[in-house]
């Protein structure tokens, strides 16, 4: 994390103050849920962080993030691990984020289908599993503002 405040040009007082700038900005929203279940603070600077320290794109990824959940309720909901769907998609897609980061500090994630059977791979489910991933990241402040997704099919 350190990099990239020095990158974005953030420090502790600033990202205070972006915070609170913008749990006022979401208390003024009546179309926002209720999101105080949250670990607020550190969800909000992965926000920040993948906005590259812009509180005006972050305003806008958190209204389009609800905005999502709203539209596409069934990529955000029944989350059980053990649904026959989500553990089909486990069982056909193995996901592996890459240990160290690049020299450019970003993340690796590889993704490969097993089966040459098209007919096993369920996009629902597998794009349920990475709003999962999205999420645990974003909640528990995990960077993957520099994300290079690799796909072996």
């Amino acid at each position: 994390k350190a990099s990239l405040y020095k990158e974005y040009m953030m420090n502790p007082e600033s990202l205070q103050q972006d915070l609170v700038t913008l749990k006022l900005w979401i208390a003024k929203q009546p179309h926002l849920p209720d999101i105080s279940l949250l670990e607020l603070d550190q969800w909000l600077e992965g926000v920040l962080l993948l906005t590259k320290n812009s509180v005006e794109r972050a305003k806008q990824s958190i209204d389009s993030y609800f905005t999502a959940r709203t539209a596409c309720p069934s990529l955000f909901c029944q989350r059980n691990l053990r649904d026959p769907d989500l553990k089909d998609a486990f069982n056909h897609v193995k996901v592996a984020l890459m240990p160290g980061l690049t020299e450019e500090g970003h993340r690796v994630l590889l993704l490969k289908i097993d089966s040459p059977d098209p007919a096993v791979f369920d996009l629902q489910a597998n794009m349920k599993r990475c709003t999962m991933v999205v999420d645990f990241y974003l909640q528990h402040g995990v960077d993957f503002s520099g994300l290079h997704v690799v796909h072996d099919l």
